[in-house]
């Protein structure tokens, strides 16, 4: 009895992946459980001190994941190159926008243990091109890094360090793992909006 409901745990817990054929359909299963976690970063007072307000929430299904353009770009990336590891690995997608439209140009990071993509997307005429990289574009990969790894610790220290590390004040990260197979839930949407 016991091992019966360990496997039915582990059935509502996990979602195989091994059925999944692309990259956005694993982007969809994954979709289905996400905690979402939004960081406002303010000036404080006069003195320039920072502060961090942390959001958290939980969702069934999120509708911030599920839009036409993110087909156009997870298939575009794939393209492009990026590969993960079916059995275990983690992905993040970093999108970073000047409004909060995607019918617009932004910067969009890809990683997993295998791949480490970066691209503008054109959201009028629907294509990637090769981003250009500068000085923030350093500190950015960095922060992203922590998002990564899924270090909220440090990503506030270093945002109270610095201040806005993102260039653009609409940012977005989807961080999925995956372990033994599995979809691991739930997936972590970090919304990271500056002042």
């Amino acid at each position: 009895m016991k091992k019966i409901l360990i496997l039915i745990s582990c059935i509502f817990c996990c979602t195989s992946i091994q059925a999944q054929q692309t990259l956005y359909e694993l982007w969809l299963a994954a979709r289905t459980d996400v905690e979402g976690k939004q960081f406002h970063c303010c000036v404080k007072n006069r003195k320039g001190k920072y502060k961090i307000e942390i959001n958290k929430w939980r969702t069934d299904e999120s509708q911030e994941l599920h839009n036409g353009d993110y087909k156009i770009i997870i298939e575009a990336l794939v393209d492009k190159g990026f590969r993960y590891n079916l059995q275990n690995d983690t992905l993040l997608f970093v999108f970073k926008h000047a409004v909060p439209d995607l019918k617009n140009i932004f910067d969009i990071s890809a990683y997993s243990r295998e791949s480490y993509l970066k691209y503008e997307y054109d959201g009028y005429n629907k294509e990637l091109f090769t981003s250009k990289y500068t000085e923030a574009s350093i500190r950015e990969k960095y922060a992203e890094s922590l998002v990564y790894t899924g270090d909220i610790e440090a990503m506030i220290e270093e945002t109270l360090r610095r201040g806005i590390i993102f260039d653009t004040p609409y940012s977005r990260a989807y961080r999925i793992i995956i372990h033994d197979g599995q979809i691991q839930f739930p997936t972590t949407l970090w919304i990271y909006d500056g002042d």
